[in-house]
């Protein structure tokens, strides 16, 4: 079934849709097509579309757990953005078409730039607009560590989201942490903003998903319990749920 969905400028809704392997379109009339997939033992099916963004210009983002981790889908075509499993290991500052980067949970796009949480290589990286990866949070290894220190030297813990505010801050949601953290845009510094004790005293179980909102705030998602929001002023507050 549907696994997540974003709208763009045009109204129109992409959905994945993990259990027929495809991409699916809603479009301002509420007419649904498929655009890549429908049939998973075929040569284009999408593999475990975790999840989907829009950039800029409307071209949808797509992370997937097979096949190419990251695609591009301008309206005609899908565009590789990053290498295959047969590819070489990722390096900070290599370019992205050529390196394997595991399984990716998270894609987001901010300016010309594309972001993404990988979960084998436990880290946050850049892709930017020349298509060279930059290394943004984690060492590589899983753990946790680094909190209020520089995000390159902090360990996560399954990255399972990635998101942007429009000043350029970096949230992400961590599975194995059970913790949501806040990577300024200028400073580079990872905090705790919502997690299990004693990152914050707030239980989340598995953080699945963040987003931000257009008043600054951070919402996030609980796979078995409960949505939660952050307010600007830190403040923690339920949306959803039994937290």
């Amino acid at each position: 079934g549907p696994f997540d969905a974003v709208v763009d400028s045009r109204g129109q809704v992409f959905i994945t849709d993990i259990s027929n392997c495809a991409i699916r379109k809603v479009d301002a009339n509420g007419i649904i097509t498929t655009v890549k997939g429908g049939d998973c033992a075929a040569p284009d099916a999408v593999q475990n579309a975790f999840d989907i963004d829009v950039d800029a210009e409307d071209r949808v983002l797509i992370a997937q757990n097979g096949g190419d981790a990251v695609v591009r889908f301008d309206g005609t075509t899908f565009t590789p953005l990053t290498g295959t499993s047969a590819s070489g290991p990722l390096v900070d500052g290599g370019i992205a078409t050529q390196m394997r980067f595991g399984t990716v949970r998270g894609v987001a796009a901010h300016g010309d730039a594309v972001y993404l949480a990988l979960v084998t290589q436990a880290r946050i990286v850049e892709i930017d607009a020349q298509g060279v990866v930059h290394f943004v949070a984690g060492t590589g290894a899983p753990g946790f560590s680094g909190d209020g220190g520089p995000a390159s030297l902090a360990a996560l813990d399954i990255p399972s989201r990635v998101a942007l505010d429009g000043a350029g801050n970096i949230f992400e949601a961590e599975i194995g942490n059970r913790d949501v953290r806040r990577i300024d845009g200028a400073t580079g510094v990872i905090t705790s903003i919502a997690g299990a004790p004693p990152h914050v005293d707030v239980e989340l179980a598995q953080a699945l998903a963040v987003a931000v909102d257009r008043e600054g705030r951070t919402v996030w998602g609980d796979f078995t319990s409960f949505v939660g929001r952050v307010e600007v002023d830190g403040e923690r507050t339920v949306l959803a749920g039994d937290g």
